[in-house]
Order: C-alpha cells, then structure tokens, then sequence
C-alpha cells in the first residue's frame, strides 16, 4: 500500500520549516508514501522554500496551481498528479506526530474495501497559556471527535481511499466547509467504513488574534451558507434564514462553551467574562455573515 500525502499551501512561509521538521521525522520508510504540496498562488515566497526542500527530499513533490482559487480545488488538482492507494490529508500549517504515518499504515492495512478515516488535531497556544482569541478556536473548532459523530472530518488530518475519492469525484470548490461536504457524500454513496482514531494525532497552532478568529468565522460562514442553500428546498430556505435571523439573538452554541469555559476557569474569574464577550461577538459575526451571504444566494438565484 502506498501514500500519498496531499497539503495544499497559500501564504504558509513562516509554518514550513516546522512542518518539514514533523515530515523528515516519520518513522514510515520514505518508500512507502509521497508528499505533494500544491500551492495555490501564494505571494510570501513559499515555493521558493518548498523547491529547496524538495532538492534534498526524493519523495517530496512541489506543484503549482492557480487556475482556480482555493484548498479543495488545489487539493483536488494534487490528487490528480498523485499515485497513492491511500490519500492522506493535512494542512501547511499542521506538525503530524512522528508514529502519523505509521499508525495510519498500520490502521489501513487490517482494512478491506473503502474507508474514510480521521485523527485527532490538538491546538496549542503560542505561549504557555491559551490567550482569548486561542481558547475560542480551541472551544470551536477543528473537534474530530465531535466531528466524528456525523461520520466528518477536517482534511487537517483525513485519511480516504483513492477508490472512496474518486467515487464521490473528490472535493466541490468551496470557500469552507469542502470536507465536511465530501465526508457527507460518502456517507450517502453507500458509506466507507467511517473512523476517528485520536492517536492518529497532528499538531495545530490555534488562531491568536482577532484578525485571525474573525477572518475564519467569514470563510466558515459563508461556506455553509452555499452548502445549505445548494441543499435546501426554496421553502426550508426560507426556515432556515428565520431561524439563522433568530439565532443572532439567541447562540445556544456560544453560550454552551461559555458555560464551559466558566466551569473551567471560575465564575468569578474576569478572563471568563472577557472570554464570553469575545465569544458572544464572535457568534454574532459569523451569524451575520451567514445570513449575508445566504440572502445573496438568494436575491442571485431569483435574477438569474
């Protein structure tokens, strides 16, 4: 069985080396995979990097590609100048733990047939100690294990068969939300055995600013608003903008990890509090862009 490791990059100078620190530290064989970075057009000098590492690692491949903007179409773009039986899924700015690929291998080779695997993404902070905008990514986001439980995962850390890929025709060029959409397509093509292994473990740098945490919460905003426009019936369409509308008032979701946090940080303690302002604002951006972005779609479609 052999690897294909698929990482698409834009803008990702300053996480390079401290991923090929994690790569060139796998205890896998270099036989038995190869990486491909696809780079989606980045302007910080990132290929120039990547080249010179791929001077000196014989399975490393760097590709370009631009005709289209996005990580699921460069990703898409890498599968097809790949050869692996197995496809494996990480981002840039992700440090795989050195037993990744072999734990993946070992996993794979006691399974028959299609399979759609994911492993644990654990976040850290810059410093010591998660600051605000740190602790909101880690409270919302990038949860395999509650991922898991709709048979999902990021392509942080995805492991897929070529055969269950390519039987579903890879990712759909979104903005966010393109794993989340592929792993739901395979489960309705009949399904591929989902798994969530948390020792199949990759490291990941949480979002530490605000610029950061905000910019995120627009992609993911607006990639589920054109995953449930493109799914909706026009009148759940019109069910689902009143309850978004509602939902920029009342944030079930924001308040549950509020809650979570003061448990585990003090009722009493201010960092909480400043905590659930951030989270509370946070809620009402995305919410708000969703809405945006969905009545879009909306006034799009109607004049089209």
């Amino acid at each position: 069985m052999f690897f294909s490791v698929i990482i698409p990059n834009y803008n990702g100078f300053v996480f390079i080396d401290k991923l090929f620190r994690s790569i060139l530290s796998q205890t896998l064989p270099i036989d038995k995979y190869e990486i491909i970075i696809v780079d989606n057009g980045s302007t910080d000098n990132s290929v120039e990097l990547l080249e010179k590492y791929a001077e000196t690692i014989s399975n490393l491949k760097v590709i370009v590609y631009t005709n289209e903007r996005g990580s699921y179409a460069a990703r898409n773009f890498a599968v097809s100048k790949s050869k692996g039986d197995v496809l494996v899924f990480t981002d840039i700015d992700c440090q795989p733990a050195n037993d990744w690929l072999s734990l993946i291998s070992e996993i794979t080779s006691n399974i028959t047939g299609n399979f759609l695997i994911s492993g644990e993404v654990e976040l850290f902070p810059l410093r010591k100690e998660f600051n605000y905008y740190e602790w909101y990514d880690l409270m919302f986001s990038l949860n395999q294990e509650n991922y898991a439980k709709s048979q999902t995962g990021a392509t942080a850390n995805l492991i897929v068969s070529r055969n269950t890929y390519e039987k579903v025709g890879g990712f759909k060029s979104l903005i966010s939300g393109g794993d989340r959409d592929f792993c739901l397509r395979v489960n309705d093509s009949g399904g591929a055995g989902f798994q969530f292994h948390p020792k199949i473990k990759v490291l990941h740098p949480a979002r530490n600013t605000a610029k950061e945490i905000v910019n995120k919460a627009i992609r993911v905003s607006e990639g589920i608003a054109v995953l449930k426009f493109q799914n909706l019936s026009p009148r759940r369409r019109v069910l689902y903008i009143l309850k978004q509308i509602l939902g920029l008032f009342i944030q079930p979701n924001q308040i549950r990890q509020i809650v979570v946090t003061f448990v585990k940080k003090g009722w009493f303690d201010l960092w909480s509090w400043k905590f659930a302002i951030i989270a509370l604002r946070m809620g009402f951006i995305a919410r708000r862009r969703l809405i945006k972005k969905f009545l879009e779609l909306s006034f799009d479609k109607a004049h089209s």
